[in-house]
C-alpha cells in the first residue's frame, strides 16, 4: 500500500511539474526582441522577468566632439552645431565614425525553467529619428544619437564583416550573465540569444562563438562573417569552433534588401505565404518590403494563443 502511495505521489509531482513550465514559443522571442528596443514602452511578457542589462556608456557630445576636432577651435564648433540644423547632423555623424560602440542587451529569465534569453538590440528607428532630428535638443541628442550610433556597425555587415566593437561588448555581456547566474544559483545556465536586425546578427554570432541556440527575426545574414568570427574567437583561445553546432532558426518576412543581404546560417521560417523563391522578387519589390522589417510588423504575424507563426 505505502509503495502505491509512493508512485501515485511521484506521478502527481510529475505532472504538476510538467504543468507548472511553460514552454517557450517563437512569439515569446519576438516579443523579447521587441522589448529590448524600448522597455520601458513595452510590456514584459508575464513568464518572463528582466534579469541583468547591460549598456554600454554613451559619452556626452562635447566629449565626443572634442575627441574628434582635436587641433581645432571646439567651441566654435559646438557653437555651430547648435545654430544650424545640418551641423548638428553632420556633427554627430562625424563623431559616430570614430566613436564606435552603442550596444545594448538585456537578459531575461523564465522561472520554472531557469533557462535565460539575452535579447541583443538592433538599429533604432531610422526614419522615426530622422523625423525627429529637427526637434532634438543638442545637450541630450538622445534621438539624433540613437539614429546615428549603428551606422558604421550596420555598414560592416553591409560589408560583409562581423561589427566588432558590438560584438565584443555582447560576449562581455554574455560573459557576465553567466558569472551572474553561476553564482547566484551554483550551476551553468542554458542560454538563448535573440534579436532582431542588427541583433538578430549579434545574436547568430554570440550563438556560434559559444555553440549555443539563437531565435532570430529579419536577419542580414550572417554566412559570410564566420570566417572573421573564427579569427576572432580564436584569440580567446577557445578549444573548439565549429559554426555547425549553434541551432539557429530565423524568422524572415517577405524578401527585402535587409533580409536578403547575404545567405543565412541556419534554418529559415518564411512569416508570409509564397511559392516563389528570392531570385523572383524585382530589385523594386525587395525595395517596397522594407516596410516589413520592422519587428513590430512582425509580431502581429504570430498567433497570440499558440505562439506561433499564424502561416
Amino acid at each position: 500500500m505505502v509503495k502505491h502511495f509512493l508512485l501515485f505521489f511521484l506521478l502527481f509531482l510529475g505532472l504538476t511539474s510538467c504543468k507548472t513550465k511553460q514552454a517557450i514559443t517563437p512569439l515569446d522571442y519576438a516579443l523579447l526582441s521587441a522589448h529590448v528596443y524600448d522597455e520601458d514602452h513595452r510590456e514584459l511578457p508575464a513568464k518572463f522577468e528582466s534579469y541583468v542589462a547591460f549598456e554600454e556608456k554613451e559619452p556626452s557630445f562635447a566629449s565626443m566632439l572634442n575627441g574628434f576636432v582635436r587641433g581645432l577651435d571646439v567651441e566654435k564648433v559646438v557653437q555651430l552645431s547648435q545654430d544650424d540644423e545640418k551641423g548638428k547632423l553632420i556633427s554627430y555623424l562625424a563623431v559616430k565614425a570614430v566613436a564606435g560602440g552603442g550596444y545594448y542587451g538585456q537578459a531575461y529569465i523564465e522561472r520554472s525553467t531557469n533557462q535565460i534569453i539575452i535579447a541583443h538590440r538592433g538599429t533604432d528607428n531610422l526614419i522615426e529619428a530622422f523625423v525627429g532630428a529637427q526637434k532634438v535638443d543638442i545637450k541630450t541628442g538622445r534621438k539624433l544619437w540613437s539614429m546615428v550610433k549603428d551606422l558604421d556597425d550596420d555598414y560592416e555587415i553591409y560589408a560583409g564583416k562581423i561589427p566588432r566593437d558590438q560584438f565584443l561588448q555582447a560576449r562581455s555581456f554574455t560573459q557576465k550573465v553567466k558569472r551572474t547566474y553561476v553564482k547566484e544559483y551554483g550551476e551553468e545556465p542554458k542560454i538563448i540569444h535573440t534579436g532582431h536586425s542588427l541583433g538578430a546578427v549579434l545574436a547568430e554570432l554570440c550563438a556560434v562563438a559559444d555553440n549555443t541556440e539563437a531565435i532570430t527575426f529579419e536577419s542580414p545574414g550572417t554566412a559570410p562573417l564566420i570566417k572573421d568570427l573564427e579569427k576572432i574567437v580564436s584569440s580567446f583561445d577557445y578549444e573548439s569552433f565549429d559554426p555547425n553546432k549553434a541551432s539557429i532558426t530565423i524568422y524572415n518576412a517577405e524578401p527585402n534588401r535587409i533580409n536578403t543581404l547575404h545567405q543565412q546560417l541556419g534554418e529559415v521560417k518564411q512569416l508570409y505565404k509564397s511559392k516563389k523563391s528570392i531570385a523572383d522578387y524585382s530589385e523594386n519589390a525587395l525595395i517596397d518590403n522594407l516596410y516589413q522589417h520592422s519587428i513590430d510588423t512582425l509580431l502581429v504575424r504570430f498567433n497570440p494563443k499558440t505562439g506561433q507563426p499564424k502561416n
